[in-house]
């Protein structure tokens, strides 16, 4: 019983990284200074998906999934519409999952009746469940509809999550922090922002960029059978973001030239990046056929095979 809700909640945390739901700041915390969204919609039907589907189809991974099905009622990945993950700073404690599906409430809540230290909390018109995971952690969650789970590692985390979602609380989408996030682009299923957070990558060994940025934006996503990469970054003054722009160009310089003659395809779309800056504002834009991708992910693959 450990072992099935572990994989449970494994599995929530791990398919942040495959259906269409789109990001909706409405339902992000305006505590929240970092997110990360994936749309498993718009993935399952992308190109790149292919390569999950190769993997989910060797035999012990199909044997675990059908395991879980049987136990859970619901496939961690076909069922999943998808997942928003955010929080304030590093503090892991201060992170909310939220996943959306098609779930079996009464199977779920069944399971957690078994639980170890299993507890029901009243909070307003919710009941959050908390359990003790095998690493002797407290662990919790609430449903906020049949098709919404909350999960976090803090009550409190849980408690302000379904406040903004039952709209008692401030949310990102009216307090306004996200200020380079973008209207959804066509094939977009995985992005990531954050803001206000240079004051944790002040050591001399963080990354020049993300010591300079004060907010930043990725997106990711398939369109007309090319994979798409557009990341954009506000570093606060309009030289530093001269800076930052020269040191991603010659990233991508030195990148096309390492793989000139060995993978020229790396080389032409190393050279085929739009790096401008704008103000304060960098933006680094990308596109790559899906197909070769998924070739130079096999490639990598049997590379680390042979070296086994």
């Amino acid at each position: 019983m450990k072992k099935a809700l572990l994989v449970l909640f494994v599995c929530v945390w791990l398919t942040n990284s495959a259906w269409s739901d789109q990001l909706d700041l409405a339902q992000v915390s305006a505590e929240a200074n970092w997110l990360v969204h994936f749309d498993y919609d718009q993935f399952n039907g992308s190109t790149i998906s292919k390569l999950v589907s190769e993997e989910l189809a060797k035999p012990d991974v199909e044997a675990e999934i059908a395991k879980f099905v049987e136990i859970f009622s619901f496939h961690p990945l076909n069922d999943i519409r998808g997942i928003t993950l955010y929080g304030r700073d590093d503090d892991p404690e201060k992170a909310l999952v939220i996943i959306k599906g098609q779930f079996e409430r009464a199977t779920l809540l069944g399971l957690l009746d078994q639980a170890q230290n299993h507890q029901i909390i009243p909070y307003e018109t919710f009941d959050i469940h908390s359990w003790l995971t095998d690493k002797n952690e407290m662990a919790y969650g609430a449903f906020f509809t049949d098709n919404t789970v909350l999960l976090a590692s803090r009550l409190n985390s849980v408690q302000q999550g379904l406040s903004v979602l039952g709209g008692t609380l401030e949310n990102a989408q009216v307090r306004g922090q996200f200020t380079l996030i973008q209207p959804t682009q066509q094939g977009e299923f995985f992005q990531v922002a954050a803001t206000d957070f240079s004051h944790m990558v002040q050591d001399d060994d963080a990354p020049y960029v993300l010591k300079n940025t004060r907010e930043l934006n990725l997106a990711v996503g398939e369109w007309q059978g090319n994979l798409f990469f557009d990341f954009t970054c506000d570093v606060a003054e309009a030289q530093r973001a001269v800076n930052v722009a020269n040191l991603f160009k010659g990233i991508f310089a030195v990148t096309a030239l390492v793989f000139e003659k060995k993978l020229p395809e790396v080389t032409q779309f190393a050279q085929d990046v739009q790096i401008v800056s704008e103000g304060n504002i960098v933006y680094v834009s990308a596109s790559i056929n899906s197909q070769k991708v998924i070739s130079y992910i096999k490639i990598l693959q049997l590379l680390q095979e042979i070296k086994k």
